[in-house]
């Protein structure tokens, strides 16, 4: 009798044996005999986390986004800005030259930052809620945390990984570095580091459904600030054609 639980007990290290190779995880393995049964025996384990540099599991159930894919995003995503400034400064210079000055006046410079300001407020609740830039949307890629593979919302996303990384692209260097990192095998940059993210392929079936965009709230954001914007312009105009004596 003793010898049978003995053979049992080989089998089953053996089989925990296995399954610690298939998952490369460390485990710490009790063998736990059923009260009943004493054939029957259950595995019960205790599995360190997966830590945010281990990204076997990622790479084994998901696809990075291919490297000239973020690259063609990004550049598209930063012509959008461009758009207000060459439809309204260097669209008229170039049709008339002599009069550029009058064609472009104050007013044509609010409604440039009206604009510009509109693009930076639907790209930050597309990257808030969706995890994707408008361009990002286009092809079909999308930032998500490195853990949950979630759309991290706007602390992340926005403010980490945007803002944060325009901050410190003052620093000599660190554009060169951030690029650089992208040919690491998770294809991680800096700023994926900074917020926790990594940017996948927005595939439906690997990655959860992101939250549903309502289009009215950049929509009133945007009207918000050119209302803002247009008052604070009224004001200083009618300074200049009253001043105060």
């Amino acid at each position: 009798m003793r010898m049978r639980k003995d053979i049992e007990e080989i089998h089953i290290q053996k089989a925990q044996d296995t399954m610690l190779a298939m998952s490369g995880q460390k485990e710490q393995v009790e063998v736990v005999m059923a009260t009943h049964n004493p054939s029957m025996r259950a595995v019960r384990s205790t599995t360190d986390k997966l830590t945010i540099n281990d990204m076997s599991i990622i790479e084994k159930n998901h696809e990075f986004a291919d490297r000239g894919t973020r690259l063609i995003a990004k550049i598209v995503d930063r012509l959008l800005l461009f758009i207000p400034v060459v439809v309204i400064l260097i669209f008229p210079a170039a049709i008339n030259p002599v009069k550029a000055d009058e064609n472009v006046d104050a007013l044509a410079i609010v409604f440039m930052f009206i604009a510009a300001a509109g693009i930076i407020i639907f790209q930050a609740y597309f990257l808030a809620i969706q995890g994707q830039s408008i361009a990002k949307k286009w092809y079909k890629i999308r930032i998500v945390d490195v853990e949950s593979k979630k759309t991290g919302g706007f602390l992340q996303n926005v403010l980490f990984r945007t803002v944060l990384n325009y901050l410190f692209a003052f620093l000599p260097g660190y554009g060169l570095i951030d690029t650089l990192f992208i040919f690491r095998k998770d294809r991680r940059c800096v700023h994926d580091f900074l917020a926790g993210t990594v940017v996948l392929n927005a595939k439906e079936n690997q990655l959860a459904t992101p939250k549903k965009s309502a289009l009215w709230v950049p929509s009133a954001l945007t009207a918000g600030t050119a209302l803002i914007v247009l008052v604070l312009y009224g004001m200083s105009d009618a300074r200049t054609l009253n001043p105060i004596s």
